[in-house]
């Protein structure tokens, strides 16, 4: 059984907050879990809900640091880093509620463009990028205590539709 933790809700209240998540569809799936996004019918915002499944090499305890990581940065949002919503911890599975970024990861949108022929990208962009990530990364490493990425890449940056810079994926983070 699961220990009750004051930062992680329990299933009723997923299954509550996703009822009033409309158009939910699969979104991608990586190595931990599946993204879905969706739209909250009350906000009317579009969110990825990331349900990350548990294995050996993703426990329950990986989930418990993750939770308690993301509720401390729901509390404290920076412009540069995805807004989390929620979290929510079941006996199989972590569930973190988020920002919809539209423009995808970073390492796509570099993808795209050098299919397009529009790579190297624009210096002012790269500069943006570089600068962004920076202020963001000091954000993280600024919290008391720091929080270190630890996995930062192409992958990990996220572009909203109006191409602004976000880091994501807080996954293999660590607070000292």
């Amino acid at each position: 059984m699961v220990d009750p933790d004051p930062n992680i809700a329990l299933i009723s209240d997923i299954i509550k907050n996703l009822e009033n998540v409309e158009k939910l569809q699969m979104a991608n799936k990586g190595a931990f879990g599946k993204l879905y996004s969706g739209v909250h019918v009350i906000e009317q915002e579009k969110y990825v809900i990331k349900i990350l499944t548990f294995s050996q090499d993703f426990t329950i305890d990986d989930a418990r640091n993750e939770a308690r990581l993301l509720a401390k940065l729901a509390k404290h949002h920076h412009p540069y880093i995805i807004k989390y919503k929620d979290t929510y911890l079941t006996k199989t599975c972590l569930l973190i509620t988020m920002e919809y970024c539209e423009g995808g990861s970073l390492f796509s949108y570099v993808k795209e463009m050098q299919k397009k022929g529009q790579f190297p990208l624009d210096e002012k962009f790269i500069q943006k990028i570089l600068y962004c990530c920076l202020e963001g990364l000091n954000f993280l490493h600024s919290q008391n205590p720091p929080i270190y990425h630890r996995d930062i890449k192409l992958a990990n940056i996220f572009l909203s539709k109006n191409l602004e810079i976000k880091i994501g994926d807080l996954g293999i983070a660590k607070q000292l």
